[in-house]
């Protein structure tokens, strides 16, 4: 679990355009994801009524991968434009490999990439 003094409350959040532009469903999972403990299955049942547990694991993924929550999100954690998007580089060279089966150029690039400025934004911290 996140360290909670490191991040920013949900009314705080309300109140920026990040997340006024989010339709109201997404706002509701949001919201409750943050309070409940960041537990996004029951998120996305409250956000969503009527979603079987089934249906909701796979909407809180899609969720939870949606650019514009996850703005609100690096907002919530604090997370600067670079931690995000090294987040991101992260999660796509995983699915590479996995795809993949091995290292081919591309993902070789993005891990030299990864490591590199994963490096600097440590010695940042």
């Amino acid at each position: 679990m996140p360290d909670l003094n490191s991040t920013r409350r949900i009314a705080e959040l309300m109140n920026t355009p990040e997340f006024r532009i989010l339709t109201g469903q997404q706002q509701a999972f949001l919201a409750r994801y943050i309070v409940g403990g960041y537990n996004a299955i029951e998120a996305c049942k409250f956000a969503y009524a009527g979603k079987s547990t089934k249906n909701a694991e796979l909407r809180a993924y899609q969720l939870l991968g949606n650019k514009r929550l996850r703005a609100v999100l690096d907002l919530h954690f604090r997370r600067s434009a670079m931690e995000s998007l090294l987040e991101d580089l992260h999660i796509a060279i995983k699915k590479s490999l996995r795809r993949d089966r091995g290292l081919s150029p591309d993902t070789t690039k993005a891990i030299e990439f990864f490591e590199q400025h994963a490096a600097v934004e440590k010695s940042r911290a």
